[in-house]
């Protein structure tokens, strides 16, 4: 937890810090947030670094202080909307989704909601590949795919992004991590998530 209260710092504390060694942050952070050895391929942590730039640690960070701040107050304004379209929430059973009841805290922002805890850390793409995830639980395929709530009022799942980006959050299967595509960037665990402002934002 202590990661939230360090990145929402005003800048540029925390980017000053983690720009003094970018490498020993991001392999401390992959490490503490991967709960299976070898999960992570060496080509993906290889990009994680090089996309590992001063604008990316500072757009990490903006991610952070925006949840502190503009997304309570946007989320707030969303909180009467209902998701309608189905809901597949998957989270790791050892995060910060364990002390919540996540199921019943998503059915309250939507209609229809599947999911489950799965034994992981915090990247279930690489760690419960989509096959894994969802064929052999008998979890829906189709589905907007979303995790622990850290913002529970936030809208997920829309189909199009602002930006012209379709969200890959529309088919499980889609939901592939940076070890299995040729590149990926931004900050570690990265997926396009919409939120209910309809803009993408890392995840």
């Amino acid at each position: 937890m202590w990661r939230y209260f360090f990145l929402v710092q005003l800048p540029d504390l925390p980017e000053r810090l983690i720009g003094a060694d970018p490498v020993f942050y991001l392999d401390h952070t992959l490490g503490e947030w991967c709960g299976t050895p070898g999960a992570l391929a060496d080509a993906a942590v290889a990009e994680y670094r090089r996309c590992f730039d001063p604008a990316t640690i500072h757009a990490t960070c903006e991610d952070y202080r925006a949840g502190a701040t503009i997304d309570l107050i946007h989320d707030a304004a969303d909180a009467e909307r209902r998701i309608g379209c189905p809901v597949l929430v998957l989270w790791s059973a050892s995060g910060i989704g364990s002390s919540y009841d996540v199921l019943s805290i998503w059915r309250e922002q939507a209609d229809d909601v599947h999911g489950r805890a799965l034994d992981c850390g915090h990247f279930l793409a690489e760690e419960r590949p989509p096959r894994d995830r969802c064929r052999t639980h008998g979890l829906p395929q189709r589905a907007a795919v979303t995790g622990a709530p850290r913002r529970p009022a936030a809208v997920t799942g829309a189909p199009r992004c602002q930006c012209g980006r379709s969200s890959p959050a529309w088919d499980a299967d889609a939901l592939a991590g940076p070890s299995r595509r040729s590149s990926s960037r931004g900050s570690p665990g990265q997926a396009a998530r919409m939120t209910s402002r309809g803009t993408c934002r890392p995840a």
